[in-house]
């Protein structure tokens, strides 16, 4: 899925591509795996924790949206990862963009623009690689959250 995801974001192919070459290879056993795998193709995850994220929760039975751009009074807050059902925002974080003085900036911005999403009556889930090996405690947090909303 993570490099599904990764070739539709980037234009490299599209589902229609990949359903075509599934048909071609006339696969004798996972074919329904395959597809079903095509279909869950989300073009819009711009990364491997985000698309891993975003199965723990579909999984998990959750309406999650990815890529959302949401907004207050003041206007555009920003996009965010995912989205779980209208009030709950889901961000993965990997290290790497917060590294070096860029990466502080980054941080600043991000701690100002999660501020203004909780004054919207956002919940804000954080969500790092550690959080991945643990995905029944990921959902109990997005499912306490929702409740919460």
């Amino acid at each position: 899925m993570v490099a599904m995801d990764a070739a539709v974001h980037r234009r490299l192919t599209s589902s229609a591509t990949l359903v075509a070459a599934l048909e071609d290879c006339r696969l004798r056993y996972g074919a329904g795996q395959a597809r079903a795998a095509i279909t869950a193709v989300d073009p819009a995850c711009e990364s491997p924790g985000e698309t891993r994220t975003r199965l723990i929760l579909r999984a998990a039975g959750l309406e999650v949206r990815s890529q959302v751009s949401l907004s207050d009074d003041e206007g555009f807050i920003g996009r965010v990862d995912l989205l779980v059902g209208d009030r709950v925002v889901v961000e993965f974080d990997g290290a790497v963009k917060y590294d070096g003085l860029d990466g502080r900036r980054a941080l600043m911005e991000e701690k100002r623009r999660e501020e203004r999403l909780r004054d919207a009556g956002f919940r804000v889930v954080r969500v790092t690689w550690s959080d991945l090996a643990r995905p029944a405690a990921l959902v109990a947090r997005v499912r306490s959250l929702l409740a919460a909303a």
